[in-house]
């Protein structure tokens, strides 16, 4: 092989090698539930939590009267918990955790306006509950991979045993036929995600024959 051809051998070999190592930086894991047929971008060093870990959380650490503690965990039975991603281990911090909620639940079959309606009710619902509540954008239909969703950003304060903390959240509710698939992000006044948490919203996909 002349000194030239091994030149360009070397070249070649560098250049694959970039292209591969590119391929396997920009690779993102996906989390993917065929039974419920969603799937989304894992966040990237984030754990998944136990089912039933973040509720029971809550109960020793919110302060929160315990008549509506129970309401709101009476309100999510039927729920089915798909993922919960957080990033840091839950026992390791008082206060708020970055949170990514994946959550199923069953509905009758209603038009696309009174489904907003519902998720709208659900949302003043928690005024009651958290008296600072306020919309950072008022909730509007958009489009997510195909399917009707209702979007919206809130904030309010939650009272740990640490002190209060206040709290933002994203909300995508997506529409099938009999079941909504609901996807929360949330996280805290001490760092903004915000801009990862959209980045994954556009990872979102949903099967339209898993109603």
């Amino acid at each position: 092989m002349t000194e030239n051809r091994k030149a360009l051998y070397k070249w070649e070999l560098c250049l694959l090698w970039c292209v591969f190592a590119f391929s396997v930086v920009s690779a993102q894991e996906r989390f993917e539930d065929k039974d419920v047929g969603f799937s989304m971008e894992r966040p990237a060093n984030w754990q998944a939590a136990q089912p039933g870990e973040v509720l029971a959380n809550a109960r020793t650490k919110l302060v929160m009267n315990p008549r509506v503690l129970n309401q709101l965990l009476e309100e999510n039975k039927g729920v089915v918990e798909v993922v919960t991603f957080l990033k840091y281990p839950i026992s390791s911090r008082n206060g708020v955790i970055p949170t990514i909620k994946v959550n199923l639940r069953n509905i009758p079959e209603m038009p696309t306006y009174r489904f907003k309606e519902s998720i709208v009710d659900s949302f003043r619902s928690l005024k009651s509950t958290f008296p600072d509540f306020t919309f950072v954008k008022e909730p509007e239909a958009v489009e997510v991979d195909g399917f009707y969703t209702v979007y919206a950003v809130c904030s309010y304060t939650l009272k740990t045993l640490k002190g209060n903390e206040k709290v933002n959240v994203w909300v995508y509710a997506l529409k099938r036929k009999h079941n909504f698939v609901q996807v929360t992000f949330m996280d805290g006044e001490k760092e903004d995600n915000s801009e990862m948490f959209e980045r994954l919203a556009k990872t979102i996909r949903l099967a339209s024959s898993k109603q």
